[in-house]
């Protein structure tokens, strides 16, 4: 199956691409590691394809880095809303600045308080 999705001039193909997790709450370690991981993976997203990322983690304890801006992205999203931990490096903090990566003291605070409402 594929999606065509357009933003701006720009057109992506989605072929069936299956979302799978990049880390496991219970298995990966201290949650300052996990914050850590999604820290380099929101700089590697910014940095390298100038985009955000969605963080979603399930009561499973599974966590998503998803590119902001992708068909797959929102369809995800869009199932799991109560998923969604946070959106990041997506706007600007001040006007005239760029996105920045959040600090891993934001994140983890964030992952503390996402999973203790899925509780």
């Amino acid at each position: 199956m594929t999606a065509t999705a357009t933003t701006g001039a720009r057109t992506r193909r989605e072929h069936g691409y299956v979302v799978r997790p990049v880390l496991d709450l219970a298995t990966f370690g201290p949650i300052e590691h996990v914050a850590s991981e999604l820290q380099a993976r929101i700089r590697r997203t910014l940095y390298s394809r100038g985009e955000g990322t969605v963080v979603l983690c399930s009561p499973a304890g599974e966590v998503y880095a998803l590119m902001a801006g992708e068909l797959r992205t929102d369809r995800f999203v869009g199932e799991h809303a109560e998923w969604v931990v946070g959106w990041y490096a997506t706007r600007p903090r001040k006007p005239g600045c760029g996105p920045e990566v959040p600090a891993t003291t934001l994140l983890v605070g964030d992952l503390q308080d996402h999973t203790h409402a899925l509780r």
